[in-house]
């Protein structure tokens, strides 16, 4: 986890996912955009770079 930031029913998280495809690995910069509802995860979005992904995993 880099960067959390929470407000209301808002959670931000920039963090690094270790991605792993067969036998390819590499670190996936994103950022997850959380929205709670009675305290439980409704909605889920994450945001990640496609380019930086394909070169990773060629």
């Amino acid at each position: 986890m880099l960067n959390l930031l929470a407000e209301d029913d808002l959670v931000i998280a920039e963090r690094v996912d270790r991605t792993v495809a067969g036998a390819k690995r590499g670190d996936l910069p994103c950022v997850g955009m959380l929205l709670l509802r009675d305290g439980k995860i409704a909605v889920w979005r994450d945001y990640f770079d496609l380019a930086t992904y394909q070169r990773a995993m060629a």
